[in-house]
């Protein structure tokens, strides 16, 4: 006869299971302590969606047979336009970019989550999709755990809010979101003057 084996407790500094960190990957949430849950704005991520899904569109129509291609770009516009509305209902609703006093939780180009803690971030560059989505890249000293940060939050003034309070003064991430709302306040002024 075998003896019993009790479990014991997990430690706070063990590494998460293979398991968990993929569910936490593919999950809206995850395990992530966050101070703050921001959400994309809609109608920007879908139209920034279907900006992208016109090229093969177009590429598919110069393959078909002549004869066929208005019903393939009926059938295959009708797919795209309710997959990318669909996605973006989904994504903008479910999916948001979070703030932790450690730093955030942001997608990475093929939709995983990625955790970046403040002192990770090496560099933060403006990338536009569609001039209606403004992106930041996020990235580490290691390229391969760049995040892609819409700029297009519905409370945008609340998401630099955290990052101003939690990040540390030089922080690149901090830098150039402070750098943008200020250049967002200069040329709202210049505007309300003319």
């Amino acid at each position: 006869m075998k003896d019993a084996v009790t479990p014991q407790p997990l430690e706070a500094s063990a590494q998460p299971s293979l398991w968990r960190s993929i569910r936490d990957s593919f999950s809206p949430y995850g395990d992530y302590p966050a101070l703050g849950n921001y959400y994309l704005v809609f109608w920007r991520f879908a139209l920034a969606q279907l900006g992208w899904s016109v090229i093969p569109l177009t590429i598919g129509l110069f393959v078909v047979p002549h004869h066929l291609r208005i019903w393939v770009a009926i059938i295959f516009s009708c797919k795209v336009l309710l997959g990318c509305v669909l996605s973006a209902l989904v994504v903008s609703k479910y999916y948001p970019v979070q703030v932790g006093s450690e730093g955030i939780r942001a997608r990475d180009l093929g939709g995983m989550a990625v955790r970046l803690q403040w002192d990770q971030i090496a560099a933060v560059n403006a990338t536009i999709c569609l001039p209606q989505a403004p992106y930041a890249r996020v990235s580490t000293a290691r390229k391969k755990h760049a995040v892609y940060l819409p700029l297009f939050l519905k409370e945008m003034d609340g998401f630099v809010n955290q990052v101003v309070e939690h990040a540390p003064p030089g922080n690149p991430l901090r830098q150039f979101l402070e750098t943008r709302r200020r250049l967002e306040q200069r040329q709202l002024a210049e505007a309300r003057h003319r």
